[in-house]
């Protein structure tokens, strides 16, 4: 299967006022895996293993749970517009039957994957870094007048009012209102999770074929 990681670009755009601000901007890396662009996006500090109390919980066999809101962007004519958004839950948790760390990943509309891993250091590894598919090469633009970017959403052990962002209808003329429930999500969720990142990534574009 063909595989392209697509170039990243580091412009100097218009970007006041026509680009969601988040509170973090994080370097990710996207390729193109056939029709798919994936995104591969580090998120050390959503379970970290310098967080005793987070460390001490996984081992005692309660689950973790981290759930993803991911919007992607494409930023044209000066306006940035919401083109795709996925959800995605992971759940880790120490299985004592057999002593292993069992980490279970569901994407919206997809079949559910599972992983076991032996030691703690490797099941936290393993869901520090976010892959997932943000977008169809075949519904995007290329060339570099077309970027793109992502924001990201994210939770560990949120309660149930915190929720997530729904996709919604993509009727709406302007990202504003779809960015304004990000911000009303991410300080309510501040305190109704034990951790909450809301970031936004680098551009990114299709290269030409």
């Amino acid at each position: 299967m063909e595989r392209r990681t697509l170039l990243l670009l580091a412009l100097t755009l218009p970007l006041l006022g026509a680009v969601p601000s988040a509170h973090i901007l994080r370097r990710a890396e996207f390729r193109e895996v056939g029709d798919s662009v994936v995104m591969e996006l580090r998120l050390p500090e959503l379970l970290s293993r310098r967080d005793a109390d987070a460390m001490a919980s996984l081992s005692s066999g309660f689950a973790t749970n981290l759930v993803y809101d991911i919007t992607l962007y494409k930023y044209a004519a000066g306006q940035s517009q919401p083109v795709r958004h996925a959800k995605r839950q992971v759940r880790i948790h120490y299985d004592m039957w057999n002593g292993k760390y069992v980490v279970e990943t569901v994407d919206d509309g997809g079949s559910p994957g599972r992983l076991q891993l032996s030691l703690q250091d490797d099941a936290v590894k393993e869901v520090a870094t976010l892959r997932v598919r943000v977008g169809r090469a075949s519904e995007m633009e290329r060339g570099e007048r077309s970027p793109y970017f992502v924001v990201v959403y994210a939770q560990r052990n949120p309660t149930k009012d915190a929720g997530s962002l729904s996709a919604g209808t993509r009727t709406e003329s302007s990202d504003l209102r779809m960015f304004s429930r990000w911000v009303n999500l991410f300080v309510r969720s501040r305190l109704s999770a034990e951790k909450t990142i809301l970031l936004r990534t680098n551009f990114f574009y299709l290269v030409e074929p």
